[in-house]
């Protein structure tokens, strides 16, 4: 953007600032609040997620604009219940009606044969019922897939989906319906659980091992049906008689290894190729205790580490040069816990939320250290990727909220320079009307917020400006004779 940037300058006044952002509240299409919104995921060109609204925890949809912002009612209704209350002394004065919503409370979201899978919790007067939905875009049906259990921890297998059910079994569904997976008789328990190389690896137990060697790292073999005990990695026990459990979690695949975090007291970082043998702890992480939320970026493994306060790490799996680095450790943060989380990739960086001492702030880090960001909220409690925007439930006066947050590397706070170029409307559809210049051979160039022109050309009689630009963000210039106009302008 160093073109865009210098040319402002000498053509007029601007306000600019390295690392400024913008950071707008996203409410829906009718003007509410978009609140509490999780698990945002990106589908055909949207991103879906769980939030809060006039019709309780539903389905929503954004395309990163007010107007494409809105409601899936999925459990449509309420329901009245009646309340006592009572005044300041506790004492009874009444009654009053409370209207409730029904809500399905979405989540879980995963992509399957083109389609967003995603589990529920069915709320209303009688109680809550699990079930597991499926959304086409297209077409946009929506379609229960189980009536009575929620996919937990779904991986997509060719044309099957392998999960864990309420009875902590692992089941697969394929051709529309349900089925255990098949086995030689073997019993199991299953917790989380990843596919890997032919096998779906799980933290659980064996034919009763948890017995002797508490809930640790097993596997079922696809190939043959057969359940395996794979490493005991926590050997401990709680007392006499009674064996540890591993608290395996965090299952992350890199360079063909799979990672996961274990040990009942301090969660070190593991590595396994799916054999007993082959299960040992990261040698250059071995005084690294609570590892957590793990995130693979450019085949490093981006994790919240503690080697004394909880810092944000990074693990290169090299096979000829691994390396472990703490990209958190400098003055000020050294001695308070950083606690990173929530990561989401973005512009060529790594966006999450870390802590600085009691503050909780947005940071962002390439790899080699990190940075904060200048947003102002107090809290980002799930980050999602939309284009050229990241979606951020964000809290603001003990609210969270919905928020479109667009880092740039040079952000402009439009032009503060007094001229008779107006550019309307804004947001804008396809073209825009510009008032105000006096030559009928006055130009335009529209550039993307990365400071390249993809646009440009003569404005015209007609005062016109036709572009054929994807929903997001531009930068439009408009030179006359005797003024030049820079604005922003929201294509939707």
């Amino acid at each position: 953007m160093k073109k865009i940037y210098g040319l402002m300058m000498a053509l007029l006044t601007v306000t600019v600032m390295q690392g400024q952002v913008t950071l707008t509240e996203l409410n829906d299409k009718n003007g509410d609040a978009v609140k509490n919104p999780y698990y945002f995921t990106e589908y055909n060109g949207k991103v879906y997620f769980q939030a809060s609204g006039q019709y309780g925890q539903e389905l929503y949809v954004t395309d990163g604009t007010q107007n494409g912002t809105e409601v899936i009612d999925i459990y449509e209704g309420s329901y009245v219940v009646t309340k006592n209350v009572y005044d300041e002394n506790s004492n009874l004065i009444g009654t009053e009606d409370v209207t409730y919503q029904n809500e399905s409370s979405p989540s879980g979201f995963f992509m399957y044969n083109d389609e967003l899978y995603f589990s529920t919790i069915m709320s209303d007067e009688n109680g809550a019922v699990a079930k597991q939905y499926k959304y086409n875009s297209t077409t946009g049906s929506l379609t229960v897939v189980d009536e009575t259990q929620n996919f937990k921890n779904p991986m997509v297998v060719g044309e099957n989906i392998y999960f864990i059910n309420g009875s902590n079994n692992l089941v697969v569904y394929s051709a529309g319906s349900v089925t255990d997976v098949p086995s030689t008789g073997q019993t199991h328990y299953a917790d989380k659980a990843i596919y890997y190389n032919g096998n779906i690896i799980f933290y659980g137990d064996v034919d009763g091992s948890e017995a002797t060697t508490g809930y640790e790292l097993c596997k079922y073999d696809i190939g043959s049906e057969q359940f395996v005990f794979v490493a005991n990695i926590d050997n401990n026990t709680y007392g006499p008689g009674w064996a540890r459990d591993a608290f395996i979690e965090n299952f992350t695949i890199v360079d063909d290894k799979l990672y996961f975090s274990g040990d009942y007291n301090d969660s070190w970082l593991w590595e396994t190729e799916g054999t007993e043998i082959t299960t040992v702890k990261v040698d250059l992480a071995n005084t690294i205790t609570g590892t957590d939320n793990y995130y693979v970026w450019g085949g490093k493994i981006y994790f919240k580490g503690n080697d004394g306060t909880g810092q944000l790490f990074s693990y290169d799996p090299d096979e000829t040069s691994p390396s472990l680095t703490n990209l958190s450790n400098f003055d000020g943060f050294s001695s308070t816990n950083h606690n990173p989380i929530n990561f989401c990739e973005y512009n060529n960086a790594l966006y999450y939320q870390g802590a600085n001492g009691s503050e909780l702030a947005l940071y962002k880090t390439d790899g080699s250290g990190i940075s904060q960001e200048n947003a102002s909220l107090e809290m980002y409690s799930a980050i999602g990727k939309l284009g050229d925007i990241l979606l951020v439930n964000g809290r603001e006066a003990n609210e969270d909220k919905l928020f479109v947050y667009a880092p740039t590397p040079t952000a402009i706070v439009d032009e503060i320079s007094d001229n008779a170029i107006t550019v309307s409307p804004n947001p804008s559809y396809g073209y825009v009307h510009v008032e105000g210049i006096e030559s009928a051979m006055a130009t335009y160039e529209l550039y993307d917020l990365s400071g390249k022109c993809i646009e440009k050309g003569v404005i015209g009689s007609s005062n016109q400006i036709n572009y054929s630009v994807g929903a997001g963000m531009y930068i439009l210039k408009v030179v006359d004779t005797t003024n030049t106009k820079l604005t922003k302008i929201l294509v939707k």
